[in-house]
């Protein structure tokens, strides 16, 4: 997978103790592009993608408007945006619909990961990270919590999503994802 590169030592002295028949070669293998600042780079700046659909939305709002005053002018008033002012309101309104389509494809793309209703989906695309590693080293995710507490988990998968969570510094309950991932691993499998 990612051969040759490093790993944390706190993510590989970790990984040690909870995958101890594994070597930690293997384990480095498997894992370092899940513990990366790489990775950790790439899902955060994913976000950013989010604030984009952001500003598209409030270029789209302030457009709205202004074509909304034009059209709103008296019949004298915009007989007088012919020629080059006209030209001017063409291109406001091309403007205004070309990033009204963008946005309306920015909102479908984000609407499969909210960023609000508790889903977190950089949460998902590390328990998806953390799913294919485990895969690599011939290791099924399980998934389960600890019947006296369920915010714990009690499988290996579950423990390396919530640390390679807290890793990456993702303010996101770990249960979610991984029980996600696993589901569609179950499915998948199944076929």
């Amino acid at each position: 997978m990612a051969k040759g590169r490093a790993l944390d030592k706190n993510a590989l002295a970790f990984l040690t103790k909870e995958l101890p028949e594994i070597d930690e070669a293997s384990l480095t293998d498997a894992f370092s592009r899940v513990f990366s600042r790489e990775f950790r780079e790439g899902i955060h700046d994913a976000s950013a993608g989010r604030r984009d659909a952001n500003l598209v939305e409030l270029a789209v709002n302030a457009l709205s408007k202004a074509m909304g005053r034009i059209d709103g002018l008296p019949p004298g008033v915009r007989a007088r945006l012919d020629g080059d002012q006209g030209r001017n309101v063409r291109g406001i309104a091309e403007v205004h619909s070309f990033l009204a389509t963008e946005w309306e494809l920015l909102r479908i793309y984000h609407r499969s990961r909210p960023e609000t209703g508790g889903r977190n989906w950089l949460a998902y695309e590390v328990a998806d990270a953390v799913h294919l590693a485990l895969s690599d080293l011939g290791i099924k995710p399980t998934f389960g919590t600890r019947g006296d507490d369920s915010t714990v988990p009690s499988t290996a998968f579950g423990r390396i999503v919530k640390q390679a969570l807290a890793f990456h510094k993702i303010d996101a309950d770990w249960r979610a994802p991984a029980k996600n991932t696993f589901q569609e691993y179950r499915q998948d499998s199944s076929i």
